[in-house]
């Protein structure tokens, strides 16, 4: 009877180890499949998160999406880049403004009267004629300098055409240019408006991002050509006291004549 009872215990015993396996594994079972359906949902997500469009436009890289410090740090960046062309400007408008009085020295303060004094009172002589081309190549130097200085306070190039954007379309909200036949800004206030909250962070990361380049690029074109323009001022300057010495020598040739 004692064994008996004893294998009817390891029986069931047996038969509740074989219940526990079937439960572990249907819960090993279930796990695995929320783990594949974690996978697929994470996919999904991977799949709609925004992402640059490479040059083929079928392949697309993911990418963070932007937040505050992102602009922040592209405002500064903007508003630095501006404080330089600023200052660029200024340059350039003083460098505008001395060649100015270069050429009014030179020609009506220094050579220029006493060439034309000399033309009228002696007539022409290879001397007058040597001093009268040199007044007038540091004339034609001043015209082409200024002309140069000029291009750096007013670039004629378009600035977009120098950025390449890699397949992402800026909302060009940043700054607006175009007028209707009446003298009206476009677009309107409510378009305008519309456009503007449409946008999310990323929009405003890359109009943000788009102006940067193109103020960038406006930056070094004008230091470029200020390099230039004071290279050319060194020149002048050089030549301005050649005309200086032609102010002495036609001085003194006035003089014996």
């Amino acid at each position: 009877m004692a064994k008996k009872n004893k294998g009817q215990q390891q029986q069931q015993q047996q038969g509740n180890a074989r219940t526990q396996g079937h439960s572990n594994g249907s819960v090993d079972d279930a796990a695995t499949e929320d783990w594949k359906a974690d996978s697929k949902a994470s996919d999904s997500l991977l799949a709609l998160t925004p992402g640059t469009a490479s040059e083929t436009g079928v392949e697309r890289r993911t990418r963070p999406r932007a937040t505050k410090l992102h602009i922040d740090f592209l405002k500064t960046a903007i508003e630095d880049t501006q404080e330089t062309i600023r200052f660029l400007d200024t340059k350039a408008g003083m460098i505008v403004a001395f060649e100015s009085v270069l050429l009014s020295g030179a020609l009506f303060e220094a050579g220029g009267m006493e060439v034309l004094q000399a033309l009228l009172n002696r007539g022409y002589s290879g001397f007058i004629g040597a001093m009268l081309f040199g007044l007038l190549l540091f004339s034609a130097m001043i015209v082409y300098h200024v002309q140069l200085t000029l291009r750096a306070i007013f670039p004629a190039e378009n600035p977009s055409k120098h950025v390449d954007n890699g397949g992402l379309e800026p909302p060009n909200t940043f700054l607006l240019w175009r007028m209707d036949k009446n003298g009206m800004m476009q677009p309107s206030l409510p378009t305008y408006l519309a456009q503007v909250t449409a946008m999310d962070e990323d929009d405003v990361a890359t109009e943000l991002s788009s102006q940067l380049l193109k103020l960038s690029y406006i930056r070094k074109r004008k230091q470029d050509i200020l390099s230039k323009s004071f290279l050319w001022l060194f020149g002048l300057v050089i030549a301005f006291i050649a005309v200086q010495l032609l102010h002495l020598v036609a001085s003194l040739y006035d003089q014996d004549g």
